[in-house]
């Protein structure tokens, strides 16, 4: 519930917006497939429907409705990585989860007590379809695999003067996952993005990662990711609350420039962020 005074009212509220265009897009998705019109394409957009909204509700503490967000797309992900055929069976429960996932946006924006026996029986639904039928008790938590960057601290301990961090124009070493197995190859109809993103103190505050925005850009396509931290003051100066880094993205995916956009919805206002496009051009081979 929110108060006259709250910062994250506005925010919330366009969160909510935009759970309405996601879940309309869920529902087409699902039901282009029924009518057997869907292609590879048709269950990334349903995947990261389900994924934007459990990003978002994550970033307001919404946790039933992140924790059922969650098993659906770990189902839907078996889907996209071809581990699991979609047959009349499976589409009637996805059908039954993005119902479900609209009473829990709606009674998550009302403050309404949530549908929990309902959630509960989906759940065990879901559950048997994930990996043959393992319950999700006995899913390991998810795990972001990062490598850390060593930097030579040149401190002059005598009482001399500190010596800054030196700039880097390294590339961020977090490891960062391929995309799924049923995207698309990257081909001459491809777009080129050049995004340069700097996050705020407010993007942390909020309860955002910027590893968590980098994952969802590098599921659209081939990504480099350059981390520049010529703005990292000496240690004297530095104030911890304070990010001075910014990430230079260079982004390859079929994918256009609202899906691109779409990755960032939720920091808008909370971050420096400047996305530029350039066709690819075909393969003189």
């Amino acid at each position: 519930m929110s108060t006259p005074n709250d910062p994250m009212a506005e925010i919330r509220a366009s969160f909510f917006i935009e759970c309405e265009e996601l879940l309309e897009a869920l529902q087409d998705g699902l039901q282009a497939i029924e009518n057997e019109e869907a292609d590879d394409e048709t269950i990334n957009v349903v995947f990261r429907a389900v994924h934007s909204v459990k990003g978002g509700a994550g970033a307001f503490g919404l946790t039933g409705l992140v924790q059922f967000a969650h098993r659906f797309e770990t189902v839907l992900d078996q889907v996209r990585a071809g581990q699991m055929e979609v047959d009349l069976e499976v589409l009637k429960l996805f059908f039954q989860c993005a119902d479900h996932l609209t009473d829990l946006v709606r009674v998550s924006r009302d403050g309404a007590p949530l549908p929990e026996a309902r959630t509960a029986e989906l759940l065990d639904l879901l559950d048997g379809r994930i990996d043959g039928g393992a319950g999700a008790e006995q899913e390991e938590p998810e795990e972001i695999d990062f490598a850390p960057t060593t930097l030579t601290l040149d401190l002059d301990l005598g009482g001399g003067e500190t010596a800054p961090l030196a700039p880097t124009d390294t590339p961020l070493q977090a490891d960062l996952p391929p995309p799924p197995a049923a995207m698309p190859e990257v081909d001459t109809g491809s777009t080129s993005y050049q995004i340069e993103f700097a996050p705020n103190a407010e993007l942390f505050e909020t309860g955002n990662d910027p590893v968590v925005l980098l994952r969802n850009l590098a599921s659209l396509g081939e990504m480099v990711v350059t981390c520049d931290a010529t703005q990292v003051p000496d240690l004297k100066t530095m104030s911890p609350e304070i990010p001075h880094l910014r990430f230079h993205i260079s982004l390859t995916t079929e994918a256009d420039e609202a899906e691109v956009n779409s990755i960032f919805e939720f920091v808008e206002g909370l971050c420096a962020l400047d996305i530029q496009t350039q066709e690819c051009l075909p393969d003189a081979s």
